[in-house]
């Protein structure tokens, strides 16, 4: 078996520590333990985990799950790179959208509006920047939340 070697000064300190970061194989923590006992008893160990792969593990895991929408997102942002394809894309946004929109003008029932705060104080309440988004929430989606299709401005 080979360590990494000690020079003499560490060895005139009192105490003296080994930091290790290995990955949690058995044969690893078993040749650490030789290791430190290879060392002396004034040699302190300190051997962390590396969650690397775990993590890694994770991310694959996780994102696996929705491959086909994120090579979907990355096509179409390359797709939208050359020539005029944004201004088509934009233009047929508007299209959509303008389709959708419906515009109307007026105040809504009372009764809208004390839904509209009772949802804004039991769901923005709490947590980061609650006040900003509660500002956001009071005036940008307008209209009657208590239905779908929004009938007042």
């Amino acid at each position: 078996m080979q360590a990494s070697p000690v020079g003499r000064v560490a060895n005139l300190f009192k105490e003296n520590l080994r930091a290790v970061c290995t990955d949690a194989a058995a044969s690893n923590l078993a040749c650490e333990r030789e290791v430190a006992a290879d060392r002396g008893p004034q040699w302190s160990t300190l051997h962390t985990l590396c969650d690397v792969h775990v993590t890694s593990r994770c991310y694959s895991k996780t994102f696996s799950l929705m491959e086909d929408h994120i090579t979907g997102m990355v096509r179409c942002a390359l797709s939208l790179r050359v020539g005029a394809a944004m201004n088509v894309f934009r233009r047929c946004m508007r299209d959509e959208i303008a389709d959708r929109l419906d515009i109307k003008f007026g105040r809504c029932p009372p009764d809208a509006v004390a839904h509209k705060k009772a949802v804004l104080r039991l769901f923005v309440s709490h947590g980061r920047k609650a006040m900003m988004r509660r500002l956001l929430l009071v005036l940008c989606p307008n209209g009657d939340w208590r239905i779908e299709s929004f009938d007042c401005n």
